[in-house]
C-alpha cells in the first residue's frame, strides 16, 4: 500500500466506508425480515389455534363430527397450513385434515403462551394448543382441564423462498450501491489525477526553462487554485529570466572590458618584470665582476703580506703588516659573501651532485675552525648518530660553507663553554634521507624580535652587534638561500643570554649503488681509557667508541686515571688534558705514569695551536698526538695503530730500508703489459717488486708480508683497488699503515677526493712519468735513494693528453713510456694491437645495450693500456669518451658520447691499418740504432 498511487488511495478511501455501511445495513435488513417472518407465523398460528379450539369445543360438546371435519377442512385452506389434527383428552386422534404430519424433534420445543407449544423441523413447524372447557382465554393450562388438543402444521417452503428473495434483493441493492460509489470515486480520482498530471508536466516545463507554460484546470476547488498559483509562478520566473539574461549580457560586456584592461596591464607588468630582471641581472653581473676585480688585488695584498711577515722581524712594522693582512682578509670575506649572494640572486649558482660522507664534511669544517675556537678556549664537539647513512648525494662545498658559517657565528658570539654540532637522521623515504644538522653555542642568544629578521640580508641582531663582533649580516641569508636551493629548511631556537641553536635540514638522495665498506672492527672488545674534564667531550667520544664496540672506562681527573685501584687491562687511552695540564712537564709526567700504570700508549688530543709542537716532543713509544676535534677516521686509525703497535713495526722496516735493505713494493694491475712496465721501472730504481693481478691476490700477499709501498690499480676483476685498499686499512693486515698509491688512467677531481677518503695516500696518472714516480716514492718512504739515483730516461714524459688529430703511433713516445727498452715497447704495443678489435667491439655492444657501467669499465681498461703505448690518437679518443661517460651519462648514452665512440672506432681503424703496413721490431731497432749513432 505504501507504493500505491494517489488515485488508488482515493478510490480505496471512497469505497471502504460505503462498503462497510452497505454490508451492515443489508445484513441487518435480512436478519430483521427473517425475524419478522417467524413472528408473523407464530401470530397466525396463535390466532388459528384459538379460533379452531373455540369452535371445536362446541362441536365436541354437540358431538357433531361432520361440522368438525368441515371446520378442519376450511382451516386447511389458510395460506401455509399443511395439516390439522384434533386429539381428545388422552391424546387420541379424533379427526384430521391434510397429509400425514412430518416428524419433529420433540426436544426442540418452544412455549408461546396460553399453553401453545411449538415444534420445528427442517421443512415444517407444528403448533399444539389445548381445548379448554371454559370459553375464557386463560394464561395457564393449570387453571382449567383440557378436553382435547389441536395441532396445526405449517409448511416452511414458501416462507424460505420469500426469505431467499429478500436476501437476493438486499445483495443486489448492496452491489448497486457499491458500484455507484466506485463509479463516483473513479471519476473523482481521474479528475484529480488529470489535474496532478497537468501540474507535474507544468512544473517539469518550468524546470526545463519553459516559463511560458500555461496550466488550465477547470473548477473552483483547491486544484484550480494550485494551477493558478503555478501560472503566477511561471510568469514571475519568466520575468526574472528576462531580467537575468539582461544582467548577464551587461555583466559580460563589463567583464570583457575588464579583461581587456587586465591584459593590457599584464603586458605592461611583463615588460616591467623583464626590465626588473634585466636590471637585477645587470646588478648581479656588476657585483660579480666588481667582486672578482676586487678579489684579485686583495689576494695579492694578502699573499705579499704573508711573504713579508716571514721576513720582517721589527715588532712595530710586523704589527702594522699584520693589521693590513687582517683587514684585507676581512674585506675579502665581505667580497666573497657579496659574490655568493649575487650568484644566488642571479640564479647562476649550480649545485654539485657527488657522493659524500656527511660526517667527514662536517669534520672538515670543525678542523678548519678549531684554531679560532681554541683561541677562545671553546671546545668543538661533534655528535653523529649511528643511523646516519655512510654516503649521500649532495654538494660538499656548499654543505661545508653552510656549516662553516654557522660554526663561525657560534665561535664569534661565544666566550666560553662548548659548541656542539649534531647530525641526526629524521627519516628515509623514497630513496631520500632527511638529515638535520644543528649547531648549539653558549653565546649571547637572541630575543624573539631579533629572530624575526636574522635571516634578512645585511641584518644583525642589533646595531651594536656589527660594532662588537663585526660582519656584514650576509652569512645567514646566504646559508638560507643555499639550504632552500637544496630543498631544505633553516631555523633557530634561542633565548637571550642562554645561547642559540641554529639548525638546517638536508634532503639528500641515497646512491643507487654504494660500495660496501669493510667493517671498522679493530677495536671490538678492546678496553679504552678516556680522560677528559669536559663532560660533553667525554660523552661524544664515549658514544663514538661504543659505536666501534669498544669497552670505555671514563676518568674525570688525572689523579683518578693514574691512581686507579681497579685492575683494568687497557689497550689504549685517550687523554684530553685540561688547560692547566698543557705544559710540557705536566703532560710528559702524565703520559709516563699512564704508560707505566697500564702498560699501554695514549692518544693525546691537543689544541690545534700546540699540536704540531707536541707531535715532535713526544716519542712514538709514549703516544700519538692529534689535534682536536680529531676526525673519527684518524682517531680510529690512531687507536688501532697503538693497540696493535703497527707504527713501531713500520719503524723497524723503515730502519732496515735505510740500512741498505731494498724497499719492497707491491704492484697491482690486471693488465700484464702494465705490470711488466712497472716491474722494469721499479727494478731499475733498485726496488724489490712483487706483482699481483687483482685485488684479492693483493690482499692475500698483504696478509703474508709487509711492503714499504703499494701501487694499486683501480678497476680490476674479483676485487677492485678501492675495496682492496679499504680492506687493508681496516683489516688485520701488517700493511695497515703502508702508503698505498692509486695508479689510474682517468681520475676526475671528485674521484681523486673519493680515493683519498677510501684510504689511498696519493695517486699517479697513467702514463707514469718516471720523475713523478721517483718523487712519489721519495715522499712516502722518506729516503734519499731516489734523489741520488741516476735516471735512465732522457726526458720526463709529459702527462698531458694528446690531441685528437695526433698520428696513430709515435715511436719516440713508445720508447719513452717503455723506459727506452725497444723490446718492452714492442711487447706493449703488440699486446694492445692483438686485442684492439675485440675491445672496441665489446665497448660498442655495451653501448648498444645501454650497459653503461660495463662500458665505462671496458673503456677505462683500454684507456689504461693505451697510456703505456705511444698511440696518441687512440689515447685521446679513449680519454674524451671516458670523461663524457663519467660526467654526463648517468641516465643514458648522450649524443656526444655517440660521436666520441665513432671517433674511437676511427682511431682504432687507423691504428690497425698502420700495423698492417709496418714491422714493429724493425722500426724500433732502427730507431734505437739511430739514437746510439747520435
Amino acid at each position: 500500500m505504501a507504493n500505491w498511487s494517489l488515485r488508488k488511495r482515493i478510490i480505496l478511501l471512497a469505497l471502504t466506508p460505503s462498503a462497510l455501511i452497505t454490508l451492515l445495513l443489508g445484513s441487518y435488513q435480512v436478519l430483521n425480515r427473517i425475524e419478522e417472518r417467524n413472528l408473523l407465523l407464530d401470530q397466525r398460528a396463535y390466532a388459528s389455534t384459538i379460533q379452531i379450539a373455540a369452535v371445536s369445543k362446541t362441536l365436541l360438546a354437540l358431538d357433531d363430527n361432520i361440522l368438525l371435519k368441515e371446520l378442519l377442512r376450511n382451516a386447511l385452506e389458510e395460506p401455509g397450513v399443511r395439516a390439522i389434527r384434533l386429539y381428545d383428552q388422552q391424546r387420541r386422534l379424533i379427526n384430521r385434515s391434510g397429509p400425514k404430519m412430518i416428524a419433529v424433534n420433540v426436544a426442540d420445543q418452544q412455549r408461546l403462551g396460553d399453553g401453545i407449544q411449538s415444534y420445528s423441523s427442517e421443512l415444517t413447524r407444528r403448533y399444539s394448543r389445548p381445548i379448554l372447557t371454559r370459553d375464557l382465554i386463560i394464561d395457564s393450562a393449570d387453571k382449567a382441564e383440557p378436553i382435547g388438543w389441536v395441532e396445526i402444521e405449517y409448511d416452511l417452503h414458501s416462507l424460505t423462498l420469500q426469505t431467499y428473495r429478500n436476501v437476493i434483493i438486499s445483495v443486489l441493492l448492496i452491489i448497486a450501491s457499491l458500484t455507484a460509489c466506485l463509479v463516483i470515486a473513479i471519476k473523482v480520482a481521474n479528475r484529480f489525477k488529470s489535474a496532478t498530471d497537468q501540474i507535474g508536466e507544468a512544473i517539469d516545463n518550468i524546470i526545463d526553462g519553459d516559463y511560458e507554460t500555461l496550466l488550465t484546470v477547470h473548477g473552483n476547488d483547491e486544484l484550480s487554485q494550485i494551477s493558478n498559483r503555478l501560472n503566477l509562478l511561471s510568469d514571475t520566473l519568466l520575468q526574472l529570466n528576462i531580467e537575468t539574461e539582461y544582467n548577464i549580457e551587461q555583466t559580460t560586456g563589463d567583464l570583457r572590458q575588464t579583461l581587456e584592461t587586465i591584459e593590457v596591464q599584464n603586458i605592461e607588468l611583463d615588460i616591467a618584470r623583464r626590465e626588473a630582471l634585466e636590471a637585477s641581472r645587470i646588478k648581479s653581473e656588476f657585483l660579480a665582476n666588481t667582486s672578482h676585480e676586487i678579489r684579485t688585488p686583495l689576494n695579492g695584498i694578502i699573499g705579499f703580506s704573508n711573504l713579508l711577515l716571514k721576513d720582517i722581524t721589527d715588532g712595530r712594522h710586523r704589527d702594522q703588516l699584520e693589521t693590513i693582512r687582517l683587514s684585507a682578509e676581512g674585506l675579502l670575506a665581505i667580497i666573497n659573501d657579496i659574490l655568493d649572494l649575487s650568484k644566488i640572486e642571479a640564479g647562476k649558482l649550480v649545485l654539485d651532485n657527488a657522493s659524500i660522507n656527511i660526517r667527514e664534511i662536517i669534520e672538515d669544517s670543525l678542523t678548519m675552525l678549531a684554531p679560532s675556537a681554541h683561541d677562545k678556549n671553546l671546545e668543538l664537539i661533534l655528535l653523529s648518530y649511528s643511523d646516519i647513512p655512510a654516503c649521500v648525494i649532495g654538494d660538499p662545498l656548499r654543505i661545508k660553507q653552510i656549516t662553516t658559517n654557522l660554526l663561525s657565528n657560534a665561535i664569534k658570539f661565544s666566550e666560553q663553554g662548548n659548541i656542539i654540532v649534531r647530525i641526526k637522521l629524521k627519516e628515509i623515504h623514497d630513496g631520500q634521507a632527511l638529515l638535520v644538522i644543528s649547531v648549539t653555542d653558549s653565546g649571547i642568544g637572541l630575543s624573539e624580535h631579533q629572530q624575526l629578521n636574522i635571516f634578512n640580508a645585511f641584518t644583525q641582531a642589533d646595531a651594536s652587534t656589527s660594532r662588537d663582533y663585526g660582519g656584514t649580516g650576509l652569512g645567514l641569508v646566504i646559508c638560507k638561500r643555499l639550504v632552500e636551493q637544496m630543498g631544505g629548511e633553516i631555523g633557530l631556537d634561542s633565548e637571550p643570554d642562554k645561547g642559540a641553536t641554529f639548525w638546517y635540514t638536508l634532503r639528500a638522495k641515497l646512491p643507487n649503488k654504494v660500495a660496501s665498506l669493510p667493517p671498522m672492527d679493530a677495536l671490538v672488545e678492546k678496553n679504552i681509557g678516556l680522560y677528559s674534564c669536559n663532560s660533553a667531550v667525554s660523552l661524544a667520544l664515549r658514544h663514538q667508541l661504543e659505536g666501534w664496540q669498544a669497552h670505555v672506562y671514563c676518568f674525570n681527573s688525572s689523579e683518578e686515571l693514574i691512581h686507579n685501584d681497579n685492575n683494568i687491562d687497557l689497550s689504549a687511552t685517550i687523554i684530553i688534558p685540561d688547560e692547566d695540564e698543557l705544559d710540557e712537564q705536566t703532560l710528559t709526567t702524565m703520559l709516563a705514569n699512564v704508560n707505566q700504570r697500564y702498560n699501554c700508549r695514549s692518544v693525546v688530543l691537543l689544541p690545534t695551536a700546540i699540536g704540531s709542537h707536541y707531535e715532535s716532543l713526544f716519542g712514538q713509544d709514549q703516544c700519538i698526538a692529534l689535534s682536536r676535534p680529531a676526525p673519527h677516521a684518524k682517531l680510529y686509525q690512531a687507536l688501532d695503530t697503538i693497540s696493535n703497535d703497527y707504527d713501531l713495526i713500520a719503524a723497524e722496516f723503515q730502519q732496515l730500508s735505510e740500512d741498505g735493505v731494498k724497499f719492497s713494493v707491491l704492484a697491482v694491475d690486471d693488465n700484464d703489459s702494465n705490470l711488466k712496465l712497472l716491474l722494469v721501472l721499479l727494478e731499475d730504481l733498485g726496488m724489490h717488486v712483487t706483482l699481483a693481478h687483482d685485488g684479492q691476490q693483493a690482499l692475500d700477499l698483504c696478509d703474508q708480508q709487509r711492503f714499504d709501498i703499494i701501487l694499486m690499480d683501480i678497476q680490476m676483476p674479483v676485487v677492485d683497488g678501492v675495496q682492496a685498499t679499504r680492506a687493508i686499512r681496516i683489516g688485520n693486515s701488517p700493511n695497515r699503515t703502508t702508503p698505498v698509491i692509486a695508479v689510474t688512467a682517468h681520475a676526475q677531481a671528485e674521484e681523486k677526493r673519493n680515493l683519498m677518503q677510501a684510504g689511498f695516500n696519493d695517486h699517479l696518472s697513467k702514463p707514469i712519468d718516471i720523475a713523478i714516480l721517483e718523487k712519489t716514492l721519495h715522499t712516502w718512504t722518506n729516503s734519499s735513494q731516489f734523489i741520488e739515483h741516476e735516471r735512465k730516461s732522457t726526458a720526463p714524459v709529459s702527462p698531458q693528453i694528446p690531441t685528437a688529430n695526433a698520428k696513430p703511433v709515435d715511436i719516440q713516445l713508445c720508447l719513452q713510456r717503455a723506459n727506452q727498452i725497444p723490446s718492452l715497447a714492442v711487447d706493449m704495443l703488440s699486446g694492445i694491437l692483438s686485442r684492439l678489435d675485440e675491445d672496441v667491439d665489446h665497448i660498442s655492444q655495451n653501448a648498444d645495450s645501454q650497459q653503461l657501467q660495463t662500458m665505462i669499465e671496458a673503456v677505462h681498461k683500454l684507456h689504461g693500456a693505451s697510456c703505456y703505448t705511444g698511440t696518441p690518437a687512440l689515447q685521446s679518443a679513449l680519454y674524451e669518451l671516458e670523461t663524457e661517460l663519467k660526467s654526463h651519462c648517468q641516465d643514458g648514452l648522450t649524443s656526444r658520447a655517440g660521436e666520441l665512440l665513432g671517433t674511437l672506432k676511427t682511431a682504432a681503424k687507423a691504428l690497425k691499418q698502420w700495423h698492417q703496413q709496418c714491422d714493429l721490431e724493425v722500426i724500433f731497432e732502427d730507431v734505437q740504432r739511430g739514437q746510439k749513432a747520435n
